[in-house]
């Protein structure tokens, strides 16, 4: 699938992690968004388990929770592929529950703030965690910085963390 999309403020395609599938091919599949873990795993006879103590942060997109989890390795997160792909991350939170995580916080990107489908999907996924029990804790940040004049978007928590602990700023913020 070509699933790149175009970008409403820029007008230029944004650069995704795609999805392979042959959806539309005669006996294809489509790509199953499986919620994705960023921790460390321990190896046990018979089986691979999360080490996860009592809370986990969940964010939007797999290779920003891999890259926060390279930055800050001893923070756990759950990553669903994209804000509306919450299929299985109610199973996965029930998982989390009998392994004794009592508090989740929800790390979605700070455009829910400016975009009505990412903040309908970050309420949708607050019911979520809210339907399993679990402590909620929104974690937020100041997205906007300016450095010597120019004006950044901390957008996303990978872009968050590679600037906070490397100084690596993330694309410069158009005024367009």
């Amino acid at each position: 699938d070509d699933c790149r999309r175009i970008d409403e403020v820029t007008g230029e395609t944004e650069a995704k992690c795609s999805w392979f599938s042959s959806k539309d091919r005669e006996n294809g599949t489509g790509a199953h968004a499986n919620v994705h873990y960023a921790c460390e795993f321990v190896s046990l006879p018979q089986k691979i388990k999360p080490v996860i103590k009592d809370k986990i942060f969940i964010t939007e997109g797999i290779m920003k929770a891999d890259l926060f989890h390279q930055i800050y390795p001893d923070i756990p997160l759950l990553a669903v592929p994209g804000v509306h792909a919450t299929n299985g991350l109610k199973d996965e939170l029930i998982r989390m529950k009998d392994i004794g995580v009592r508090e989740v916080i929800l790390a979605y990107d700070m455009d829910y703030k400016s975009n009505k489908s990412v903040e309908a999907a970050l309420n949708r996924t607050k019911e979520i965690i809210n339907e399993t029990g679990f402590n909620l804790k929104i974690y937020e940040w100041n997205p906007e910085i300016t450095i010597k004049g120019k004006n950044f978007y901390l957008k996303g928590i990978d872009d968050l963390a590679a600037f906070t602990q490397s100084g690596i700023l993330p694309k410069e913020k158009s005024d367009a």
